[in-house]
């Protein structure tokens, strides 16, 4: 067997070991607080298996697929894990457009158009800069869904109302609606209208880097079925 090959395993075996040793320590840690605790304990951390994020992926493509939609993505803190998380899925050409990773502040200038006044004015883990980077992302690409994502994994990098944890997500989607018929030529003719919805969410995740960085994942594609399907239905 390769070393690549024993390397892959290792880390699936760490991995899930390490899923399995923090659940029980959770399960611990509840009993011994007791049951009045047990709501504040589920808030400190959401335990992710991958399997689950892939099964999200899945709906993602799903619902893209019936639509005739494509998605982009925009990274940064998570490094690509996004796009990963999609490209796991067989078939995913069919709806995933191009994913771009920007973990620098002059990459996300360069690559997805971002101001640099936005730097200077709200730092990279901003509302503005994610939806920034959404919006350049969806234009650069021609997709119809983009999600982007910047944000503190840590151990290091915290500043002062941004703590280690805190990961803005930022959605952008194309919405085709018809305008009245008053407009159209002939009333064989159909005008429509396509505008892009956006919107952006912070969240500040406990636990370790890899842990902040599954949750972002986990979150951003539950946000991507969420979006598609209050403002994707209007398009079927």
């Amino acid at each position: 067997m390769s070393a690549r090959r024993l390397s892959t395993i290792a880390c699936r075996v760490s991995a899930k070991q390490r899923l399995l040793d923090f659940a029980q320590i959770l399960r611990n840690t509840t009993d011994a607080l007791g049951a009045n605790n047990r709501n504040v304990m589920k808030t400190m951390h959401e335990v992710i298996d991958w399997q689950v994020i892939c099964d999200l992926a899945q709906q993602v493509g799903s619902r893209l697929n019936a639509r005739q939609w494509t998605m982009t993505t925009a990274e940064s803190c998570t490094g690509g894990l996004i796009a990963g998380a999609i490209t796991d899925i067989a078939g995913s050409s069919a709806w995933f457009e191009s994913g771009v990773v920007s973990y620098s502040n002059e990459a996300k200038h360069r690559l997805l158009d971002v101001s640099v006044k936005v730097f200077e004015q709200h730092g990279a883990v901003s509302e503005a800069c994610v939806l920034a980077m959404a919006e350049g992302a969806l234009r650069s690409s021609g997709a119809d869904v983009a999600v982007s994502v910047s944000g503190i994994a840590g151990p290091g990098g915290a500043s002062p109302g941004k703590p280690v944890g805190t990961v803005w997500l930022a959605w952008a989607l194309r919405v085709t609606s018809e305008l009245p018929g008053a407009q159209a030529k002939t009333t064989a003719q159909v005008c429509v209208q396509t505008d892009v919805n956006v919107d952006a969410q912070v969240f500040l995740f406990d636990g370790d880097r890899v842990q902040v960085r599954e949750q972002a994942v986990f979150q951003a594609l539950r946000g991507t079925i969420s979006r598609i399907d209050n403002i994707g239905s209007r398009n079927l």
